[in-house]
């Protein structure tokens, strides 16, 4: 009453005894390995140096760790400069203009590493662009509605 789990099975190169297994013959030298040039006997892998075999001093990769808190990397956030030179030059200057200031101040903040005020001042640049953009088209509107009724294009 044999299992397959009692039976033990040869290791690999090995005969059914545990005896090394005589390479093939078709190996060129009559089946015997050949030797290193210069000579020196058997091939035998070098000696164990330690982990990665490299030999010498085994070196690690200092730990560094992530930028920002609870493990997360922090990305920085975005200037919205193009947002704010579109509202700079289509809709309202001074808004535009006060959204590239607050803006680079984003990035001059998150260089010198204080996340919390380039996030604020990221958040103030983009409601400077928006409130560019609207701002600038509601006084495009007026201004052609004020000048539709002084020439008598538009009837109110």
């Amino acid at each position: 009453m044999s299992s397959t789990m009692d039976q033990k099975k040869p290791l690999l190169g090995t005969d059914g005894n545990g005896q090394p297994r005589a390479p093939p013959p078709n190996v060129p030298g009559g089946g015997a390995p050949s030797a290193p040039p210069g000579g020196g006997g058997e091939c035998a892998p070098p000696p164990y140096s330690g982990p990665g075999g490299y030999g010498g001093v085994v070196t690690q990769q200092p730990y560094v760790p992530p930028y920002g808190a609870g493990g997360y990397v922090a990305v920085k956030p975005p200037n919205y400069m193009v947002l704010n030179a579109f509202a700079a030059f289509c809709c309202c200057l001074l808004c535009g203009l006060m959204g590239l200031y607050i803006g680079s101040q984003s990035d001059t903040a998150w260089n010198n590493g204080d996340r919390e005020l380039s996030l604020r001042h990221s958040q103030n640049a983009k409601k400077w662009g928006i409130g560019g953009i609207i701002g600038g088209c509601v006084a495009h509107l007026f201004t052609i509605i004020i000048l539709g009724v002084t020439f008598g294009v538009v009837g109110i």
